[in-house]
């Protein structure tokens, strides 16, 4: 595993009101968390007519996001992001060093109140938890043939039907899919998602979303209180997502 995520999110703020809570955020948090990249997205949206695209309505419009990351050893890899409608806390992996979810959440429980001050939210709209894994020949070297093929069906459970079985699985590896977690407690959207993003790894994505129905939102106090639920149901989807002999190899028994 190679980053664990958080994120909160709430009704965006106007620009006024955002930039100048900005400021203040920016003198508190820099102090430890120095390194900022500030990140540009544009989004663009095209109306049809009969269905057909009408470029002349086209309109784009612009968003920033800023991170703000450790310099310190002990804190290398973790990472806290802001914009107008959400803030969110990352733990990457650096070397070997694995992050745990208990300081994912100390990490959370240190700045969110001092973010909270300063913005004046004490309501968000949803809550997503993610954990990324990287599968390599370096960390997992049984599961790949002489040839450097991962046999993928031996990994991950989505791949190993009995429609695949004794078929080679070929580049690139993809595969997506959103389960409604409405019968569980708390209620929310599990996305699994296995992608291909370099020659050498395999990143499988486990991302779990609370969102409150439309009418309300969540308190402060509450939110907190659904992190150990949302990260129990990630472990579950974890357990099911991998083969007993990948577990294994990462040396958690199912």
């Amino acid at each position: 595993m190679i980053e664990r995520f958080i994120g909160f999110y709430f009704r965006p703020f106007n620009e006024d009101a955002f930039s100048s809570a900005m400021m203040e955020w920016k003198e508190c948090v820099s102090k430890k968390y120095p390194k900022v990249n500030e990140i540009q997205n544009w989004n663009v949206t095209i109306p049809e007519r009969n269905n057909v695209p009408d470029f002349s309505g086209m309109k784009a419009e612009v968003s920033f996001k800023t991170q703000f990351w450790a310099a310190g050893k002990e804190q290398k890899g973790f990472c806290i992001q802001c914009d107008r409608g959400g803030i969110v806390f990352n733990v990457v992996r650096e070397d070997d060093n694995l992050f745990s979810y208990s300081e994912l959440k100390d990490f959370v429980n240190e700045w969110l109140p001092q973010w909270k001050e300063i913005f004046k939210v004490d309501r968000f709209e949803r809550i997503k938890m993610g954990y990324v894994n990287r599968l390599t020949q370096k960390t997992i070297p049984q599961f790949f043939d002489a040839e450097g093929r991962l046999k993928i069906d031996k990994v991950i459970t989505l791949f190993n039907s009995p429609f695949i079985a004794g078929k080679q699985i070929c580049r690139p590896y993809e595969c997506q899919m959103t389960l409604s977690m409405m019968d569980e407690t708390p209620a929310g959207a599990l996305n699994l998602q296995v992608v291909t993003r370099d020659s050498q790894s395999i990143f499988v994505d486990v991302i779990l979303t609370f969102i409150t129905d439309s009418s309300s939102q969540i308190g402060y106090d509450k939110t907190l209180s659904l992190l150990d639920p949302i990260h129990d149901q990630i472990s579950r989807a974890f357990l099911g997502v991998f083969t007993k002999e990948a577990l294994q190899s990462f040396g958690i028994r199912a």
